[in-house]
């Protein structure tokens, strides 16, 4: 099954190149596809880094406490911004930062740690209550 995107990789690359090859400013081509501006901002500036490949849609990615650790030490010793650490370190979704930055101040190295997917399970020890057709069944 395939993950469902907002913007498929032909219009990424349709943007990309009106800023690079056609020198349309971001601003432009923001009100002319009619999408945040800062969508094409980072559009660029991954595919300026890492290529066509940046734009692909990614699954989703866990990532260790070490590397989140790594990340936050360089943002605060070098003060990059959420968009500067995203290229740097390839994190498509720059705003798990922040939240990484908050769980990290609330939490310290125990906020970094990766969460449980899914729902959480409950009523494990739950037993069926039987009903009146089962009583029936009993009988018979």
């Amino acid at each position: 099954m395939e993950k469902k995107v907002k913007y498929d990789y032909a219009f990424k690359l349709e943007c990309v190149e009106l800023v690079l090859k056609k020198h349309y400013s971001e601003g432009y081509v923001s009100k002319l596809k009619q999408i945040p501006r800062w969508n094409i901002r980072k559009w660029v500036s991954f595919y300026k880094t890492y290529g066509e490949i940046s734009l692909l849609p990614r699954i989703n990615q866990s990532y260790s406490a070490e590397f989140k650790l790594k990340v936050l030490k360089i943002v605060e010793r070098e003060s990059l911004s959420l968009m500067e650490t995203g290229i740097r370190f390839n994190i498509p979704n720059i705003a798990i930062v922040s939240k990484w930055k908050k769980d990290f101040a609330n939490f310290g190295i125990e906020g970094l740690q990766p969460k449980p997917k899914g729902r959480a399970i409950s009523m494990s020890d739950y037993k069926r209550k039987k009903h009146k057709s089962d009583k029936l069944d009993m009988l018979t």
